[in-house]
């Protein structure tokens, strides 16, 4: 379920990029291109959304958490270094406006061929485990492989008008920095276990004989019974005043 929130929230940032991509846009078919997009990827978010709630109602929830609590989602655009980046951490909100209509159209076919790709391994995964899950992939596959499609056509028609070694070469830089990116997410997730593994280590080695000894060797702890003395005779008492 949580793989489904995690999706919905990418598909979410991709629309408020794409929606950013289009109001920028200058030639009307590619900016209705980019709407329709934008549409298509709100849409994903919803279907995702709604499809982990009906997981979670259904039992098969993670039993960490609270419902409300796994349904919420995080904004749809976070500043990192002074720029907006949607969830996918890939294309820039403004990316239009920087990258130009041909390397933004570039940059937006790669993760779009991309996503594709990863929805159909996830598709593979769990067609027989969770047959409602993988109809909707089956249909979100559909509009992603559309999304391809019509982006490869575009940067297809930019290199007919002469445009071809511009268009090779944003594709070059495309590829290359989702290379980067995963390159980059894979060092953390091995940044991660390699700590987990090392605290591990320093856990067992010496905080735990440390403990031991110290349990071993520590003073008998509570109440201890007082020595009483002999009490005074009367008489001697008396003699004393």
């Amino acid at each position: 379920m949580q793989i489904l929130l995690d999706f919905a929230r990418t598909e979410a940032g991709t629309a408020v990029d794409i929606n950013r991509a289009a109001e920028a846009c200058e030639r009307a078919d590619l900016r209705q291109h980019l709407r329709n997009h934008a549409n298509d990827e709100a849409r994903h978010a919803k279907l995702f959304r709604a499809r982990a709630a009906q997981l979670l109602d259904g039992g098969m929830a993670p039993p960490c958490g609270k419902g409300s609590d796994l349904l919420s989602t995080r904004a749809e655009t976070q500043r990192r270094e002074g720029i907006a980046l949607t969830d996918q951490d890939f294309l820039p909100s403004d990316g239009f406006r920087v990258l130009g209509e041909l390397r933004y159209l570039a940059f937006l076919h790669v993760a779009e061929a991309q996503a594709a790709a990863d929805f159909e391994i996830h598709l593979k995964a769990v067609r027989k485990l969770d047959p409602g899950t993988a109809e909707l992939l089956e249909t979100i596959l559909r509009d992603e492989n559309f999304h391809v499609a019509y982006t490869r056509d575009q940067l297809e028609r930019l290199s007919a008008a002469g445009q071809h070694v511009e268009v090779s070469r944003a594709l070059r830089d495309a590829r290359r920095k989702r290379r980067r990116l995963e390159f980059l997410k894979s060092m953390q997730v091995f940044g991660d276990f390699a700590s987990t593994c090392m605290m591990t280590v320093v856990y067992f080695t010496l905080f735990v004989p440390f403990g031991v000894i110290g349990r071993l060797t520590r003073r008998r702890q509570g109440w201890v019974s007082p020595q009483r003395t002999r009490a005074a005779s009367i008489a001697n008492l008396e003699r004393l005043a």
